[in-house]
């Protein structure tokens, strides 16, 4: 879990399009400075919009490298994720954001 700007958008290969997010506060996982974050085309697809900070679900499965999200996992634009932002301020310790080498 994560909040992070997505910086660009790409169609991959299996049906997948990658998003490269600029990271400003994770928890639960160590991120770098940036993270590519695959979701699958089609209904279940993520909305990742350059441009829009989003507090963003993903997750890693052993069928995809990186990291990768659906829409039901509860994904949110900044702007309406004021409700789960204040339980994590409340809650949960954000972890230490690496910049890239």
């Amino acid at each position: 879990m994560f909040v992070g700007t997505v910086v660009s958008v790409q169609a991959g290969a299996e049906q997948r399009v990658t998003a490269t997010f600029r990271v400003s506060k994770a928890w639960k996982k160590h991120l770098g400075a940036e993270a590519d974050v695959s979701t699958e085309a089609g209904t279940c697809a993520a909305t990742m919009t350059p441009g829009v900070t989003y507090l963003l679900y993903a997750r890693e499965l052993p069928a995809h490298a990186g990291l990768t999200t659906e829409r039901c996992m509860g994904n949110l634009p900044i702007d309406g994720a004021e409700k789960p932002l204040d339980w994590l301020k409340r809650n949960a310790k954000p972890t230490v954001i690496t910049a890239p080498r």
